[in-house]
C-alpha cells in the first residue's frame, strides 16, 4: 500500500471505520500509514486525550499483537480504562521507588 502521510486526523478517521465487532491490528496501522508502532501508539495516546474513545485487546490472546477500535459505549471501553488504571498505578509505584531511592545528599542508596 502507498504509505500515507500520518496525522492524527487522519489516524482518527481510520480508526473510526473500526468498531468492537471490527477492530484493526496495530501492525495494520503502522503499514497504512508507513511509521512506526511507537508513533501509533503516541497517536492512540493523543486522541484519547482528545476524547476520542479509543480502546485497544490484545488479539485472541497474543501477548504482543495488539487491536484497537473505537468503543461505542462504554462497557466496550471498560477492559482499556483497567489497562490504563494499572499502568498508571505500576508507573506511579515506580515513580516513588525511585524518589524514595535517593538519600538526604542526593546520592543513591543500593538497596539489596
Amino acid at each position: 500500500m502507498i504509505k500515507q502521510n500520518f496525522s492524527l486526523d487522519l489516524l482518527e478517521s481510520h480508526l473510526r471505520l473500526h468498531t468492537a465487532d471490527n477492530p484493526i491490528r496495530s501492525e495494520e496501522l503502522e503499514s497504512f500509514f508507513g511509521v512506526s508502532g511507537a508513533i501509533i501508539r503516541d497517536g492512540i495516546n493523543a486522541l484519547r486525550k482528545k476524547g476520542v474513545p479509543v480502546c485497544n485487546t490484545l488479539d485472541n490472546g497474543q501477548t504482543r499483537i495488539k487491536i484497537y477500535f473505537i468503543a461505542k459505549h462504554k462497557r466496550e471501553a471498560e477492559a482499556t480504562i483497567q489497562d490504563l488504571w494499572s499502568r498508571e498505578t505500576s508507573i506511579r509505584k515506580a515513580r516513588l521507588g525511585l524518589e524514595g531511592s535517593f538519600g538526604n545528599i542526593g546520592q543513591i542508596e543500593m538497596r539489596l
